[in-house]
């Protein structure tokens, strides 16, 4: 999504029947530019959306070629984006005024700092129902 002067990143998860969530990233983000690329190399993504009331939804899936096919297209585009604060900030209002697909709009928490996708210490314990 964007101009021809900046670009965003918009993924849509869609739970037939029960809800959809969106999600924009700022292509301009090391740590995004590093997911992307994770993505396409590997095929695979898993996101984690973290309620407020201590609960998750996890999303994890393999991506087929299709589904990649977008992303493939403008990789270098993605990893030479400029978009500015600025500009991510108002597609985040305007997509918010006027969703497309209709859902909720969730917000990347922590984008800021790359030690928040090390795994491998200060773990967030959860427990299954």
């Amino acid at each position: 999504m964007g101009t021809t002067s900046f670009e965003v990143i918009h993924f849509a998860f869609e739970f037939y029947g029960y809800r959809t969530y969106n999600v924009l990233l700022n292509p301009n983000n090391p740590i995004v530019r590093a997911v992307i690329t994770t993505m396409i190399d590997s095929g695979e993504y898993f996101f984690f959306a973290l309620h407020p009331k201590k609960g998750v939804t996890t999303f994890r899936a393999e991506i087929d070629s299709t589904a990649l096919a977008g992303m493939t297209a403008t990789r270098t585009r993605l990893q030479r984006s400029t978009t500015t604060e600025a500009q991510y900030r108002q597609a985040l209002a305007d997509f918010a005024a006027h969703p497309q697909p209709p859902g909720t709009l969730l917000q990347w928490v922590c984008h800021e700092n790359v030690d928040y996708l090390d795994l491998t210490t200060d773990r967030l314990e959860m427990i299954p129902r």
